[in-house]
């Protein structure tokens, strides 16, 4: 989860992420979640992916995609919207969020450190980068 002020460069972190690291995943999915258009996003992974066309189908094909997919819902930024609604049921896969709602860091489960370690790994001073990225973001 990756939480900030409007405008600190969340998104483009996570996507900076991704595109130093996509060769690690199978699938990377963008889904806009400030539109409201989560379910949309689902359906689309599964029409995509020839495995149907409801959100359904889309959450059921990442759960059986045992591989190291990516999911990225950006803007989550809306409290009425309970994301685990959207959020597949497995142990496989990677997601981030980006929100300016640091309540969302429920959603970053007890193997986060693990995972933030696993990304600095792959991107030396990974963490460097978030925070003078955010730090500068915040003070222009």
């Amino acid at each position: 989860v990756l939480h900030g002020l409007g405008g600190a460069g969340k998104t483009q972190i996570a996507l900076k992420f991704i595109k130093d690291s996509s060769s690690r995943f199978s699938d990377i999915f963008f889904i806009d979640t400030s539109t409201n258009a989560i379910d949309t996003g689902l359906k689309n992974i599964a029409v995509l992916k020839d495995f149907g066309d409801s959100l359904q189908d889309g959450l059921l094909w990442l759960t059986s995609k045992v591989e190291e997919w990516l999911l990225l819902f950006d803007n989550a930024d809306n409290p009425s919207i309970n994301l685990n609604d959207f959020i597949p049921r497995c142990n496989h896969g990677n997601i981030i969020i980006t929100s300016r709602n640091p309540g969302l860091r429920v959603y970053a489960g007890s193997n986060s450190s693990a995972l933030i370690l696993a990304a600095e790994a792959v991107l030396p001073g990974f963490m460097n980068y978030i925070n003078v990225s955010l730090m500068s973001a915040a003070s222009a």
